[in-house]
């Protein structure tokens, strides 16, 4: 049987006989042999073609690996998650205004929801005294985004600070 020149080499020993020494297969070989068969050269077990008949037409089993095809589209996946910002940390309605103005509220034993917290950062309210150059329109407003009692307490706390605010002038 007669091997190819590129896999043997005979040598001649120093007692005259012939010793074979075939090349070493590397991983590059093997994907190579592989690829030649129709399997993927990643994943063996897949089969991407068959050999044809006898006009030696190939049929396609599949144009590409699929295990290859969903380890690119994790990484892809991965990859884009690495890029996308975080996503902002949600406020809680105590955050969303100065401490300042949550004491005031607490005074009159009014909670900050999320929609007096937004009310009240939309008007630019960082300090107490901002609330006295408020109009009526929207101090209304403001207590619409509270539960009518502490609404009401607000209203008329308001209403003390602008009296004892036009008596110290």
């Amino acid at each position: 049987m007669h091997q190819p020149l590129s896999q043997t080499m005979a040598s001649l020993s120093a007692s005259g006989s012939y010793q074979a020494h075939y090349a070493v297969k590397t991983d590059a070989d093997a994907k190579i042999e592989l690829a030649g068969k129709g399997f993927c050269p990643e994943h063996p077990s897949i089969q991407l073609r068959v050999p044809g008949g006898m006009f030696g037409k190939t049929k396609v089993l599949h144009s590409v690996c699929p295990e290859c095809k969903a380890n690119q589209d994790l990484e892809r996946r991965l990859k884009m998650a690495q890029l996308a910002p975080e996503p902002e940390k949600e406020l809680l309605p105590a955050d969303m205004i100065k401490p300042e103005i949550t004491a005031f509220f607490a005074e009159i034993d009014l909670d900050v929801t999320p929609e007096l917290g937004t009310a009240v950062k939309d008007l630019g309210l960082s300090r107490v005294p901002d609330f006295l150059d408020l109009d009526e329109e929207d101090l209304d407003s403001l207590q619409l985004c509270m539960p009518k009692i502490p609404g009401k307490k607000f209203k008329k706390k308001v209403e003390d600070l602008k009296v004892r605010r036009g008596g110290d002038r």
